[in-house]
């Protein structure tokens, strides 16, 4: 499977996912809604893709302008993946990006100190679902500990799926919600 990067510098290239790949990577729509959203933001911003997955959101806000982007993804494979996508797309060496393969809760425990203005969390709808009937999950920490790692007026964009009630994350604000063919991304505060 092959997934375009919609506009910046990278705009048009291309980078490759797994055939059996175990995440869903956002569509170009709900991409495209996402980054118009926080088109006044991005540029110059430290951004964090909690659930990389194919990474196409991180390098999204790279190719618009965002200074530091972090993508985190636990799944071997598809580290793998990424890691061949950077070169593909010359990033490998490019201090502005980097791929760390650790689960998010863990490195955001690790990693006490470091803040992001944009955080875009795409967990497995699977993991969001489950969340939604056993409140003290893994997806469920992971967000409680999202608050703290945002800068003052950072934003937190959450992809969901569209059925499943959005989760209210302690020390932020939903500020809006809106659907696209079974996703729904919610804009915090």
């Amino acid at each position: 499977m092959k997934l375009r990067i919609i506009a910046g510098e990278l705009k048009h290239r291309v980078i490759e996912v797994p055939k059996k790949f175990s995440a869903h990577p956002m569509g170009e729509r709900i991409r495209a809604a996402l980054f118009n959203s926080l088109a006044g933001d991005i540029d110059g911003a430290s951004v964090l893709d909690t659930f990389g997955g194919s990474g196409v959101c991180g390098l999204e806000a790279l190719s618009r302008g965002a200074s530091k982007v972090l993508i985190l993804e636990k799944e071997r494979s598809v580290f793998r993946y990424l890691n061949k996508n950077l070169k593909s797309l010359n990033l490998d060496e490019d201090e502005r990006i980097h791929i760390s393969k650790a689960p998010a809760l863990n490195y955001l425990k690790s990693n006490p100190k470091q803040n992001f203005d944009i955080i875009i969390c795409d967990p497995p709808y699977e993991l969001a679902e489950k969340m939604r009937v056993e409140q003290d999950n893994q997806l469920f920490t992971t967000l409680s500990y999202m608050p703290s790692r945002l800068n003052k007026n950072g934003t937190l964009v959450l992809s969901w799926p569209e059925r499943t009630d959005l989760p209210d994350i302690a020390g932020l604000k939903l500020k809006k919600e809106k659907s696209y063919a079974g996703a729904k991304l919610a804009w915090y505060s």
